[in-house]
């Protein structure tokens, strides 16, 4: 199972919602397409994975969890 699988799981089971998994291939045809709409198709593919991810952060509490260790270390080092 490749990364954006899991990735993709873990959001489904987060926010019980689906992405679809595009190849690359097909995303390139359709962002030089011609047809603005296969073009806005996939910057709204990126737009739902990217929400996807900051909402998979979120979740973890990866970004407060690294932020508070970073502030604690420098605070401890006296750079704060």
């Amino acid at each position: 199972m490749g990364i954006i699988s899991v990735v993709a799981s873990i959001v489904a089971h987060i926010s019980l919602s689906s992405i679809p998994n595009y190849s690359a291939e097909t995303l390139t045809t359709w962002f030089r397409s011609d047809i603005p709409s296969q073009t806005a198709r996939v910057v709204e593919y990126f737009m739902d994975r990217t929400a996807m991810v900051l909402e998979i952060l979120d979740e973890a509490e990866v970004i407060t969890k690294n932020a508070y260790a970073i502030f604690s270390l420098n605070t401890r080092n006296g750079l704060f």
